[in-house]
């Protein structure tokens, strides 16, 4: 926790909404310069556990605001099933072509083959680059995408300069006699 945190608590929405008033001097409490290597649930637990009925929405708040990625540091292990807890700022996405045989299989053998061509994209062009990188199969979709500017884009040329710069001259020139009436 350090003094900016603290001053960027004290400026956001959630401080705002959630009365001020009654916990800044418990938040005070909180000693910038303090340091915790943990998890932000254990860091969550750790800031509820000191008191002051502050809500958990200010503590969520200031961990965000607080925590810093270590790239060097210990997985954190996930909290449903095996592997480890994503880190949701290196999440990315991937557009892979369905397998050329994907409407000739039944629905279960359509899956199996998504996923075979996943992992293949993911050793293929991913690994090289980012080795930990995996796929979370169970927030894998299927579908179309169909690129409307690819598709049905008809290119116009743009006009030539020299004739948009007579149209200006000539608006100009319009204008300046529409001035002539005012003035009289």
């Amino acid at each position: 926790i350090t003094q900016e945190s603290l001053d960027a608590l004290a400026a956001s929405k959630v401080w705002a909404k959630h009365g001020q008033a009654n916990f800044g001097d418990t938040v005070r409490l909180w000693q910038p310069g303090e340091e915790w290597n943990s998890t932000d649930a254990a860091l969550i637990d750790l800031l509820d556990n000191m008191g002051g009925g502050i809500p958990a929405p200010i503590i969520k708040e200031l961990v965000k605001l607080s925590a810093v990625n270590d790239p060097n540091g210990e997985l954190v292990p996930a909290k449903k099933g095996n592997g480890y807890e994503p880190d949701a700022d290196l999440r990315d996405q991937e557009n892979i072509p369905l397998p050329a045989n994907y409407l000739e299989l039944d629905p279960e053998a359509q899956l199996k083959a998504v996923q075979q061509a996943a992992e293949h994209h993911l050793t293929a062009e991913i690994h090289p680059y980012v080795p930990d990188a995996w796929i979370d199969h169970d927030k894998t979709k299927i579908g179309y995408e169909i690129p409307f500017t690819r598709q049905f884009y008809i290119y116009t040329p743009p006009r030539p300069v020299a004739e948009i710069r007579a149209e200006i001259n000539e608006l100009e020139l319009q204008i300046q006699e529409w001035m002539k009436g005012l003035a009289e």
